[in-house]
């Protein structure tokens, strides 16, 4: 359909996984350890020269899909190894059970457009990298910049008991906020040499919420195709309910439930996809399943079920 060499596909993937471990043996290489984080750091570094090694050796071997390692299943590797290396070098690792957080609070206006977790054309064939390139660089960063205006703008406000304009940067906290946070979600919840059927504990869950993967498939992608104008499709953990449901919100934030948590969403503003789909948003819905992250949502919807009141 889209006219590529499977192979093309492949080895892209696996050139791909080789740059990101160079890239993160040399990030590794320019940190200062602290007390005994050299160890640790040495760690990393034996990790992700492996993970390199394992893709080079995967580029030069038979070109059959017989003679090839699994590119998919070594992407999934990487990609875990470069979030929670990420992760640990902000000092963002989970607590000890029974520990608060150690995560600190961002100040008002200090939110930062987060980084790509894979290159721009990391999700070629189904997203193109202009797309992403736009969507990431200008579409996001404009959220992150609005809610950073919003919050600055409401500090000033409640620091001089002046009130006249709280309509409208409440308005604008609200757009923007859910913008980012969503468009966090949305990077997270994509990676390459992904797609699929879930398994696991999402599976179950899907299978106790929806009866088969096939039908929760179906009422994702017809709720994301009518959404009016721009807007999102939502899978989330509903605490009250204790199961997920399916929602959609238009804008970021509109028409939408409260007292959830975003386990897998889809952007469906044109900016998603008209670059490489037009206004075809079913065909771009249809793609998208072949990059969904499912051991990430999986990580999500284990720890969001941590979150259950008495149903109501």
């Amino acid at each position: 359909m889209f006219g590529f060499d499977p192979y093309d596909s492949y080895a892209l993937v696996c050139q791909h996984i080789a740059d990101w471990a160079r890239q993160a043996r040399t990030a590794i290489a320019g940190l200062k350890p602290e007390g005994g984080a050299a160890d640790d750091l040495s760690g990393w570094q034996e990790r992700f020269e492996a993970l390199e090694r394992e893709a080079q050796a995967a580029l030069r071997a038979d070109r059959s899909a017989s003679g090839r390692p699994d590119a998919a299943a070594l992407m999934r590797r990487a990609y875990e190894a470069l979030t929670e290396f990420v992760r640990a070098a902000a000092g963002r690792g989970a607590p000890p059970a029974g520990e608060l957080s150690p995560l600190r609070p961002v100040p008002p206006g200090g939110h930062r457009l987060p980084p790509l977790p894979y290159p721009y054309d990391a999700l070629e064939p189904y997203i193109d990298a202009e797309t992403m390139r736009l969507h990431h660089d200008r579409h996001h960063r404009s959220y992150v910049e609005g809610l950073n205006r919003a919050e600055r703008a409401l500090a000033e406000a409640r620091a001089a008991g002046d009130w006249a304009l709280v309509k409208h940067w409440e308005r604008e906290l609200a757009f923007n906020g859910a913008g980012h946070y969503l468009h966090t979600l949305f990077w997270e919840s994509m990676a390459p040499g992904a797609g699929g059927e879930p398994g696991g504990e999402v599976l179950a869950q899907i299978r106790q919420d929806f009866g088969d993967f096939r039908r929760f498939r179906e009422q994702f992608s017809k709720a994301a195709e009518n959404v009016e104008g721009g807007g999102w499709a939502v899978w989330v953990w509903a605490p009250r309910a204790n199961r997920t449901e399916i929602l959609t919100a238009e804008k970021h934030q509109n028409l939408s439930q409260w007292d959830v948590v975003p386990l897998l969403p889809l952007d469906v503003w044109e900016h998603a996809y008209y670059l490489k789909y037009r206004n075809d948003r079913a065909a771009y819905i249809e793609q998208w399943w072949n990059v969904v992250n499912w051991p990430a949502v999986e990580r999500r919807l284990r720890e969001a079920r941590r979150i259950a009141w008495e149903p109501t």
